[in-house]
């Protein structure tokens, strides 16, 4: 459990390993839902991070399973460096 900026979060792993998410991406995927829809049921949370780069091939699968919002730490990035390179 980890905590900051005044709210909790909860960590959970898929015990899914990082090169496995791109041989198998179906099973990586329904590994990776079942851990988030867990996290949904238990820890009553408002929004799933994936948390490596490498799910960005189970993304989609995760997010047609859940009601939670999920979040994708590639589009975060990408989002990140357009805001830092716009021009005002």
């Amino acid at each position: 459990m980890l905590s900051g900026f005044g709210q909790t979060c909860n960590v959970r792993a898929s015990e899914i390993p990082v090169l496995e998410l791109e041989k198998n991406t179906f099973l990586a995927g329904k590994a990776v839902a079942q851990e988030a829809l867990v996290a949904e049921q238990e820890d009553s949370v408002s929004a799933i991070i994936l948390g490596c780069a490498g799910m960005v091939e189970v993304v989609d699968t995760v997010k047609s399973q859940l009601s939670t919002a999920v979040i994708d730490p590639v589009e975060c990035a990408v989002q990140c460096m357009q805001w830092m390179t716009q021009k005002n």
